[in-house]
């Protein structure tokens, strides 16, 4: 584990962690190669038009298609039950959940499967579909909004950070929204209507938001500030999802702060729940600089971020991501080398919604000793990662490794706990010194300490914490939920 990572594999990683490869076969083929070509090694085979292929993407097809994707590319294919594609009178979708998280809910609570279109907007183009708000309940049990997408129905329609909805198109909102509500709220097709009766708090006078449900762009990274705390300048960057459409931003974040001459920096991850593991180990580069490296290593190789290790069938295929430092994805600003603050510490703001490649952050800089100061909630345990493997008119997203960051160490899935605990604070804006974790953050950044927290506005739990996890990606699927690839 102590080797150092050469360009050779970024080209191998990227060809298998980016969506469909275009491969002609519909049924699971397509061969593959130690280099992650295709197929069932973690490419992906798209049929984008089902309906001229009837006979290639029927659902006996496609049931097949599933049972040998997990039977050969599934971390814990061990444990999923032996139902044969040709004994299942389901769909290919229910298939694989009967196969992955509903067959083995301990061990898998994020392999989901949505449609090819919906994976492409999401991680390719950063397009969301709904209203664009995100929900917690505070601590005297209110459903609160914790996070607006900008240019979303519901940023246009005046809603903010913080608003109590107190009515869901007219019905009142209890204890726990009914599935109604929350159809409503999460998961609204196109041009349908939606009307909320909220407070400002806190005002108590009600107030009614009216928006039809539609596409928009998500932001990845709405903030990246400086702070003046005790005599330095402290940045602040806010980092919802590690989509495509965020590496540029971060890059240009990072280079903007490095200008400002930060002395520290609060990372703001309470609301992201993963993505690429190229633009995490790219934030992680951007974070430790010089660390990712040792003076006697070669051009073009850094110490380990993660390392990616399949089940025993794959084992063969088990190698080292590391820390890379120039933009990849984008295509106008390609092989651009990235900035770096050159810190040996940071400040991780989280909560139970940090998941995955967030979480490959915190960990893969721990790996090369940069002290991560974590603050707020534990996050959400998954060490896991997967592949988009595309399928006819569906991509499905098995788990199919788990990652260990350069002192071998990878399991969290009972999630890493705070350094200091702090609910998140729906009082305030993010980016707001007073924000609880924020200046909690702070505070420890002065005194070494953990402050006391009274807990006003700061939420306890998800509005809709009850809802699967297959729902939950319908959900979010505007960006910051388990949409992840790490």
């Amino acid at each position: 584990m102590n080797q150092g990572i050469s360009m050779q594999f970024w080209i191998r990683v990227f060809t298998i962690m980016m969506t469909a490869l275009g491969l002609a076969s519909c049924g699971g083929g397509g061969g593959g190669d130690s280099s992650g070509g295709g197929g069932s090694n973690g490419g992906s085979s798209i049929i984008t038009d089902a309906t001229k292929n009837p006979t290639t993407c029927s659902n006996a097809t496609q049931l097949s298609f599933v049972r040998n994707h997990i039977d050969k590319d599934y971390l814990f294919y061990k444990g999923a039950p032996s139902t044969s594609a040709a004994g299942y009178t389901g769909t290919p979708n229910n298939f694989f959940y009967d196969l992955t998280t509903r067959a083995q809910p301990a061990k898998d609570r994020f392999s989901f499967v949505i449609t090819a279109a919906e994976a492409q907007a999401v991680f390719q183009s950063g397009i969301g579909t709904g209203v664009g708000l995100d929900t917690r309940r505070d601590a005297q049990g209110r459903l609160r909004i914790a996070l607006i997408e900008p240019g979303s129905p519901a940023s246009v329609a005046g809603l903010e950070r913080g608003d109590r909805i107190t009515s869901i198109n007219g019905a009142t909102v209890g204890a726990s929204m009914t599935a109604a509500q929350s159809n409503a709220l999460y998961y609204s097709s196109i041009g349908t209507s939606l009307s909320l009766e909220y407070q400002r708090l806190p005002s108590t006078a009600t107030q009614v938001a009216s928006m039809k449900a539609s596409t928009f762009t998500s932001d990845p990274v709405p903030l990246a500030t400086t702070i003046a705390s005790n005599g330095s300048t402290v940045g602040y960057i806010a980092f919802h999802e590690h989509t495509a459409p965020s590496e540029t931003k971060l890059a240009d974040a990072f280079r903007t702060l490095s200008k400002a001459g930060v002395s520290d920096l609060v990372l703001d991850l309470r609301y992201n729940g993963g993505g690429y593991i190229s633009i995490a180990s790219q934030v992680a580069y951007m974070i430790a600089g010089t660390s990712t490296r040792t003076a006697d290593m070669p051009a073009g190789y850094t110490k380990i971020f993660d390392r990616l290790e399949f089940n025993d069938k794959r084992s063969a295929e088990n190698f080292n991501f590391g820390f890379l430092d120039y933009i990849y994805l984008d295509t106008a600003r390609k092989n651009e080398i990235l900035p770096s603050l050159n810190l040996k510490k940071v400040y991780i703001l989280t909560t139970g919604s940090s998941c995955s490649a967030s979480e490959a952050i915190i960990n893969g800089l721990r790996g090369i000793d940069i002290e991560v100061i974590t603050i707020g909630k534990t996050t959400c345990g998954k060490p896991f990662g997967m592949y988009q493997t595309d399928n006819c008119d569906n991509s499905y997203f098995a788990l199919a490794f788990q990652g260990f960051n350069a002192k071998g160490f990878g399991d969290f899935t009972s999630g890493m706990t705070p350094t200091c605990s702090v609910s998140d604070d729906l009082d305030h804006e993010l980016a707001n010194p007073a924000e609880g974790l924020l200046a909690t953050a702070l505070t420890h950044r002065a005194t070494g300490l953990c402050p006391a927290v009274v807990a006003t506005g700061f939420a306890t739990s998800a509005g809709t914490a009850t809802l699967s996890i297959q729902d939950n990606v319908q959900k979010r699927s505007w960006g910051t939920s388990i949409l992840n690839i790490r």
